[in-house]
């Protein structure tokens, strides 16, 4: 079995996530095909509006 050191400076920083590569680098495939969904300030208000009146 492989051992390996993980500085403690790595994990106080951000939190670590150890995959296979292949697993890796078919996420960063799947990423690349779903688009980032970006919303306009009139996108945000509709949204503002709706959360408002689920409230009531």
């Amino acid at each position: 079995m492989t051992t390996i050191t993980i500085s403690k400076e790595i994990i106080k920083k951000r939190n670590l996530v150890i995959i296979p590569r292949e697993e890796y680098e078919e996420f960063l495939e799947i990423k690349k095909a779903i688009p980032v969904f970006a919303p306009t300030v009139s996108d945000k208000k509709a949204l503002a509006e709706i959360r408002k009146s689920k409230n009531l």
